[in-house]
């Protein structure tokens, strides 16, 4: 989630050496606009539908012999 708090484009780096891989060791920004442009046309986000009532994906699992 901390790469929503910074403005731009973010790449967060997490090492489990430091603090327990909790916070990122390195962020990385880009704010640059053009960038940001050409990001928008390739990601596309999709809307879905909220899981149904009574939804337990832990309840039945899928186990292979």
């Amino acid at each position: 989630m901390i790469g929503l708090i910074f403005p731009g484009i973010n790449r967060l780096d997490y090492d489990y050496q430091a603090n327990g891989g909790v916070f990122p060791v390195h962020i990385e920004t880009i704010t640059d606009p053009a960038t940001a442009t050409w990001l928008e046309s390739v990601i596309h986000v999709l809307p879905v539908y909220p899981r149904p009532t009574g939804y337990n994906p832990l309840q039945i699992k899928n186990l292979r012999p």
